[in-house]
Formats: C-alpha cells, sequence, structure tokens
C-alpha cells in the first residue's frame, strides 16, 4: 500500500527516520548551485550527473558529522549514505515529472543497474518503514551491513526553474529497468532552482564543518 506524507507528516516521518527537511533541502541547494554552473560547452548529460554526484556530496558532507556513514559499494555498486543504526541508507536519483507530485507515482529516469535492482528486491521484502524505523532510533549500531538493509531513493526532478524531491523506499522494478512502484513517500517541498545553499555550521562534536558555495 503506497503511504504519501506531506506537510507536517512529512516533517514527522523525516524525524523518525533522524533526518529534516533543511538537510535533505540543503544538500538539493548546493547540487542545484553547481549543476547551474553546466554551460552548452559541457558534454551531453553533464549537467544531471554533475547535480547528482554534487548531491551524494553534500548530503554525505551533511550527515557523516551527525554519525552517519558514506558507502560505495552498497548492493555491489549504489554510492549510499547509511544510517547510525545501518538499518537503512539512501541514494541519490534523478526521477521523472511525477517526482514530487503526490496525486502521480513517479518512476527513476534512468534503467537500474543490477545494484539497484537488488536494493529494490530487498525492499520488496520488507514491511512498514516506520514500524522499523522506531526500532532504529533504539537500536545499537551494527557493525556490517545486512540482507535486510532498506534503501529509500532521494529522487530529484527539475522542471520549470525548481527542483522538485522526495525521500521513498522504491518496491518494484517495471519491464525496463526502472524503479516504477515506491511506498513511504516522504514529499519534499519545491526548491527554486539558483535559491544560494545557505552557509550553515555543523557541529561533528570536534571541529564545525562549514558549507557554503561560491
Amino acid at each position: 500500500m503506497e503511504r504519501i506524507y506531506v506537510g507536517v507528516r512529512a516533517a514527522q516521518k523525516l524525524d523518525q527516520l533522524g533526518l529534516e527537511e533543511s538537510i535533505l533541502a540543503d544538500a538539493l541547494r548546493i547540487a542545484g548551485a553547481e549543476s547551474a554552473m553546466c554551460t552548452d560547452f559541457d558534454p551531453p548529460g553533464n549537467k544531471g550527473h554533475v547535480r547528482w554526484a554534487t548531491a551524494v556530496r553534500a548530503l554525505r558532507l551533511l550527515l557523516v558529522p551527525r554519525g552517519w556513514t558514506m558507502n560505495n559499494y552498497a548492493c555491489g555498486g549504489l554510492a549510499t549514505v547509511v544510517h547510525p543504526t545501518a538499518r537503512f541508507q539512501i541514494a541519490v536519483l534523478t526521477g521523472d515529472a511525477n517526482t514530487g507530485c503526490p496525486d502521480a507515482m513517479p518512476s527513476t529516469k534512468y534503467p537500474r543497474g543490477p545494484s539497484g535492482v537488488e536494493a529494490v528486491d530487498v525492499n520488496s521484502t520488507q514491511g512498514d518503514l516506520f514500524a522499523r524505523a522506531n526500532v532504529l532510533v533504539m537500536t545499537a549500531p551494527k557493525k556490517e551491513n545486512t540482507p535486510a538493509l532498506l534503501t529509500l531513493f532521494l529522487l530529484v526532478h527539475e522542471a520549470r526553474g525548481e527542483l522538485r524531491a522526495e525521500l521513498s523506499r522504491p518496491t518494484n522494478i517495471g519491464a525496463h529497468g526502472h524503479a516504477t512502484e515506491f511506498v513511504d513517500r516522504i514529499i519534499l517541498s519545491p526548491i527554486e532552482v539558483g535559491t544560494p545553499p545557505p552557509t550553515k555550521r555543523y557541529d561533528d562534536g570536534d571541529d564545525d564543518i562549514e558549507v557554503t558555495v561560491t
């Protein structure tokens, strides 16, 4: 059953996962500002690649000081950031035009490779994400990933001068290799393309990390 969360309910669900919308939004603003520097002189497709790679980097930069860890080989090849309990991870992917629209089911823009298919297969065998989340925040961190590790997709789509995004759990790969079904969809507020990412300081317990784009 598809579960969609917007507004206050979205914030509540993110809190259950140890996240804040501002963290995800900051990562996407940084990515949007970086990709906006691409021009017609860039190779075809480079703008989307820059946005994806920068979003992964920014998300890690903002979450690792909070106890999250990086994984470049999830399910054999996904670049993710892993929750401190090692029970779920987040991968950034480009979504289609339905991304961030609560009234329509999104899809990944591109077919998924073996690592993406494996991640979705694992997701499809799991129950309610937030029933698990209540355990996540109370369970001691694991030392290594397990086959039960859930993967959430931070889907991002640029259209009409804004970035639309959602944090969702994919549960099905369609005939052409795209992730086409999602549950536990947390819809984020649209982000205006070109909005400067705020400069914030994130305390990792030892040194502050300053995030800015110039």
